[in-house]
């Protein structure tokens, strides 16, 4: 992608705002452990809640057009469904107090959920699914 068409995604947004209590942002909330979306009132039990020692991970299946989450490298499931292709994602992470420091992994550190593994069975899965096996 051209540099000038690039997205900047380095910087700090500091809207007031918490992740899913917007209409175009999806949250999954370390308190409760809930998914939120839409406007805050939409909201579902997901999973647990965690805390400052767990880890955290989000995917995306574009084939599927899912979003899950990871906790401690163990898949919690189907998280988001979408449904455009052309929807623009970005990464966020809400923090509560300042002076906050996190961990953030792009993919240039073995993520701590097997993504690998993630892929070959949801490539096998697909292949059954369609008469391919």
């Amino acid at each position: 992608m051209d540099a000038e068409k690039k997205p900047n995604t380095d910087r700090v947004v500091n809207g007031g705002s918490t992740l899913g209590w917007d209409l175009n942002s999806w949250g999954y909330h370390s308190d409760k452990g809930f998914l939120y979306f839409g406007n805050g009132n939409q909201s579902i039990q997901y999973s647990y809640e965690f805390n400052e020692e767990d880890v955290v991970g989000c995917g995306i299946n574009f084939k599927d057009r899912v979003v899950f989450f990871t906790l401690n490298g163990h898949m919690q499931g189907v998280a988001f469904r979408f449904i455009k292709d052309t929807i623009l994602l970005y990464p966020a992470v809400g923090l509560s107090h300042s002076g906050t420091v996190i961990n953030a992994n792009f993919g240039d550190q073995t993520f701590l959920f097997n993504i690998v593994d993630y892929k070959k069975v949801r490539t096998k899965s697909t292949l059954i699914r369609y008469g391919k096996c």
